[in-house]
């Protein structure tokens, strides 16, 4: 057993340890679905906890960067140079302008998620918070166009006083609104149906966590998709994982859906 499976199968055996007895359900949890949306926050929380204790800045920032695209706006673009080069100004990725508001594609999903302002983005594993964050917006509005917005992910929890307390020395000092995404946050977020595959990847939360849905309104949306109309296989990891996740959502007995979906 790997180094990151072993790791995943001991936190998940301890967030779950208090709402069961059952030794055989512990040892097997790691391979089955988790018993609600609660108890998938809660492991991903843990995993993002994990990548302070290992260093992952890096990986972190590309997990933030799939979630902004996802939830904030989708025309991001990465804002990358070396130190020697002026650096990336405190910006992990920032928005572009784009012009496609009155072209044909107009009603895509892209431009439905494209912002018209100017974002910055930065993202940080420091558990100095507070200080943190002062630095990094010293550094953004310190050179480079000025961003109407300032998107902050970051894995330690922000209280709320401290969230207000920075967006209010954010518009007071720069002129400028300041959204923060903590480590409770994402974990939310990472746990809906469209996003769930960031922590897959990302995080190593196995895909058989994700928990039965009331009201199956994802399924149906994914059925559309991909097994109505003219065939077609997955392009890339997200929509390979959008049929894995239409394809486990069904139950053991329901044989002629698994059929379709593996012919998907």
């Amino acid at each position: 057993m790997g180094i990151v499976e072993s790791r995943s199968r001991r936190a998940l055996i301890a967030i779950c340890a208090t709402s069961t007895t059952s030794l055989e359900f512990q040892m097997q949890l790691p391979y089955r679905m988790a018993p609600n949306r609660i108890s998938l926050r809660k492991f991903i929380r843990f995993q993002l906890e994990q990548m302070g204790a290992g260093n992952e800045a890096h990986r972190f920032e590309d997990l933030a960067f799939e979630l902004a695209r996802a939830r904030v706006a989708s025309n991001v673009v990465r804002a990358t140079g070396p130190v020697q080069s002026g650096g990336d100004q405190g910006r992990d990725f920032e928005t572009f302008r784009t012009y496609l508001g009155k072209s044909a594609i107009a009603g895509s999903a892209f431009v439905a998620k494209a912002s018209g302002s100017t974002i910055v983005f930065a993202c940080t594993l420091n558990k100095r918070i507070e200080a943190k964050i002062r630095a990094d917006l010293s550094t953004i509005f310190g050179g480079g166009a000025r961003p109407d917005r300032v998107a902050y992910f970051c894995v330690p929890d922000v209280p709320v006083a401290l969230r207000h307390k920075l967006q209010a020395h954010c518009r007071e000092e720069h002129k400028a609104d300041l959204d923060l995404f903590d480590g409770q946050t994402i974990s939310d977020m990472l746990s809906d149906g469209d996003t769930f595959w960031i922590a897959e990847h990302y995080l190593s939360v196995p895909s058989e966590m994700f928990p039965p849905v009331t009201v199956d309104a994802e399924y149906q949306a994914l059925r559309e998709r991909w097994l109505a109309g003219e065939e077609r296989g997955p392009s890339n990891l997200a929509e390979f994982l959008e049929i894995k996740r239409g394809l486990s959502r069904l139950r053991k007995n329901v044989l002629r859906g698994r059929i379709f979906w593996l012919r998907a």
